[in-house]
Parts: C-alpha cells; structure tokens; sequence
C-alpha cells in the first residue's frame, strides 16, 4: 500500500551536441551518436509520409517521454493508458506540437500507437 503505480519522465526536445569530454568519459557515445543521426536523417527524409512533425522538431516544440513504467499492480488498474494519456495532456497544455516517445518494449509501443 501506498506504493507508486507507475512513473512517467517528459522532457523539452533539445538536439545539442554532446562536449568533446563527454565523448572521452564515454567511448560508446561516438557509436551512439553516429547511430542516432543516421536514424534521425532517415526519418527526416520520409517526413511527410510517417507523420513525423519536423515543424514542432525545429521550433523546440517537441516533448520527449524518456521513460514510463507500471508496477504489477499498475499493470492490473491499467495505469499505463492513463499515463499515456497524461503525457499527452501535459504536451497540449504545454504548448508542444510533438511528444516523442522512447519506447524498448513491444508492448509499450502497443500502448503509445493505440
């Protein structure tokens, strides 16, 4: 009792390149990058047919979900959808034309596509 259903991180969109000593701290963040821009320019390129808002991407009107998660109990109350939801809600009264969101599950991108 009295323990979290579930949690939910927004964060603004910011594209910056990370400081040359971040990169030696960090020897996979080269990897990382290089394959985040790759994926990133592809999915510019196919803009206008996978509803990607560019627009809202340049402008800084983009909302990033880094992380969601329920708890069993969370699973069982269906706290996922309401996150999901809310998340949308706190984007729309917040002025963002976008909310991204990272997903690493299949059954999470499920509940964000549904």
């Amino acid at each position: 009792k009295g323990a979290p259903l579930g949690c939910l991180f927004l964060l603004p969109l910011v594209f910056e390149e990370p400081g040359e000593e971040l990169y030696k701290l960090h020897r996979g963040l080269t990897v990382a990058t290089e394959f985040s821009t790759a994926v990133w320019t592809d999915a510019l390129k196919w803009s206008r047919f996978n509803g990607l808002a560019v627009g809202s991407l340049a402008a800084g009107q983009a909302l990033r979900c880094t992380l969601s998660g329920v708890s069993d109990e969370g699973k069982k109350a269906h706290v996922e959808v309401a996150l999901c939801l809310r998340a949308v809600e706190v984007a729309r009264t917040r002025g963002y034309g976008t909310l991204l969101v990272e997903t690493s599950v299949a059954a999470q991108r499920n509940i964000w596509v549904e």
